[in-house]
């Protein structure tokens, strides 16, 4: 799978998993159609959580990652991440191996959470008005082509509560790769 086939913005990872997700939803269209894909939103309280392979300062440190997993796949669970540095899709055992390097002893600043939602809950539930993007008025990196994301019935924006991890209010969050593993 080439990734080069779907929208990309560079900074607007979340954006990048939700188009992701709304094509590989209209691929195989029907409410009780399984696609087995999750969205995966990574963060902490301090929103400082560390990736290895996306460039050549590695770590770099942001303040929340989303990426998404498919476990449909005879060949386990496949990552599908824009923007980290691995192939696409990577298997996911790779991936946490490479990107988030769990033999490393973090210290608790850097201690990520990682919260799994359903494909069809973030399509249905995100929502972004790019605000988090905006400092003094203007974006601080070009925006998407096309208008913000707009869930029915949802806040011009809940993305910052998406990576609230101590919110539980959708999906289901982890905090150890072992429990991530085991999607």
């Amino acid at each position: 799978m080439d990734k080069s086939q779907f929208v990309y913005t560079k900074y607007y990872c979340e954006e990048n998993v939700y188009m992701f997700l709304r094509k590989q939803q209209d691929r195989c269209p029907g409410p009780n159609v399984s696609r087995n894909m999750y969205a995966v939103l990574v963060s902490n309280a301090n929103q400082t959580v560390p990736f290895w392979g996306t460039n050549s300062r590695d770590p770099v440190i942001w303040d929340y990652h989303v990426f998404s997993v498919g476990t449909g796949s005879q060949k386990g669970p496949l990552v599908y991440d824009f923007d980290g540095g691995v192939q696409f899709p990577c298997p996911l055992a790779d991936y946490i191996r490479t990107v988030l390097r769990p033999e490393l002893r973090l210290p608790p600043i850097f201690q990520r959470k990682f919260r799994i939602v359903q494909d069809s809950d973030f399509l249905n539930t995100f929502s972004s008005d790019r605000s988090h993007m905006i400092k003094n008025g203007r974006y601080t990196q070009p925006p998407p082509p096309y208008p913000p994301i707009q869930a029915d019935g949802q806040p011009s924006t809940n993305l910052m509560k998406m990576i609230d991890m101590n919110d539980t209010w959708l999906g289901t969050i982890v905090d150890n790769l072992t429990d991530f593993f085991s999607l």
